[in-house]
């Protein structure tokens, strides 16, 4: 075979199958939202989602004006949601530990091939791919993946839909208020709680377990959260440089001054 081909075949098997991964961090699910009455629920591309503008979802999300079929509508919905974001959650962890096992085995197999093959040449371009492979799963890891942020990003998103589920649990509650039974409608001292604007609450419940989500409500905690001790020190010394540059007004020097004085003062007062 030739060494090109040898090569090719290596990375390849170490990359296939990395799409199944997901599957074995998640439990199989026990509650079934298809194969009933219930036809406005589909599969789509292995995943089970609700038509919306079908007649038979139509009705009945106009049936649930009565409370008791509208909580039932909303653990359906929010069940499907939860286990489309299960799914969702599962591959972002194993996309990260998929990327670190597949260049850390490409590195491996490039250095031990370039041990055994024939050619300087040869065993330079081997050597050269194994680095490559190597810095490129640390740069991801130190961009992207570091310091566990796959698992940061998934607390993220359930903090972030417990909100929205909390939402749509205390309007349910209300909802219970001033309905009657005989006559389907709700008193004047009633609190309804319109089908539409719990599909349209359920909707944004289910947009909040994306990686997106997750990575901008991470940006805010990193954007709040205190300086540590050795980035105080930068900035200290990024003014003091700046001192030392002409053509600075006295007010400039004043202002650059009392910076560093107030940076000093909470310098003791930050983690190390």
């Amino acid at each position: 075979m030739h060494r090109n081909q040898l090569i090719v075949l290596c990375v390849l098997l170490l990359t296939c199958g990395c799409s199944q991964i997901a599957s074995y961090y998640t439990a199989d699910p026990v509650l079934s939202q298809t194969g009933g009455a219930k036809t406005y629920i589909v599969i789509e591309d292995g995943d089970a989602v609700v038509q919306t503008n079908s007649p038979d979802f139509q009705n009945t999300l106009a049936a649930a004006v009565n409370p008791q079929l509208k909580q039932a509508l909303a653990f359906q919905l929010m069940s499907l949601s939860d286990s489309a974001c299960e799914k969702h959650k599962s591959l972002i962890i194993s996309n990260a530990n998929s990327w670190n096992i597949g260049t850390g085995s490409v590195t491996n197999v490039l250095a031990g091939l370039g041990t055994v093959v024939g050619g300087e040449s040869a065993k330079a371009a081997l050597s050269a791919g194994a680095a490559l492979s190597n810095s490129s799963r640390s740069l991801v890891n130190e961009q992207l993946y570091a310091n566990a942020l796959a698992t940061t990003i998934l607390r993220s998103i359930e903090l972030k839909r417990a909100e929205a589920k909390k939402l749509i649990s205390e309007n349910l509650k209300k909802d219970q208020t001033g309905y009657t039974a005989s006559s389907s409608s709700y008193t004047t001292t009633g609190s309804a709680y319109s089908p539409y604007q719990l599909l349209y609450d359920i909707d944004y419940y289910h947009q909040q377990c994306s990686f997106m989500v997750g990575m901008v409500e991470l940006a805010k905690t990193l954007d709040n959260r205190k300086p540590t001790q050795a980035e105080i020190k930068d900035n200290i010394e990024f003014l003091k440089t700046q001192l030392t540059e002409s053509g600075l007004t006295p007010a400039d020097q004043t202002k650059l001054r009392s910076k560093i004085t107030e940076l000093q003062l909470s310098y003791d007062r930050a983690a190390k």
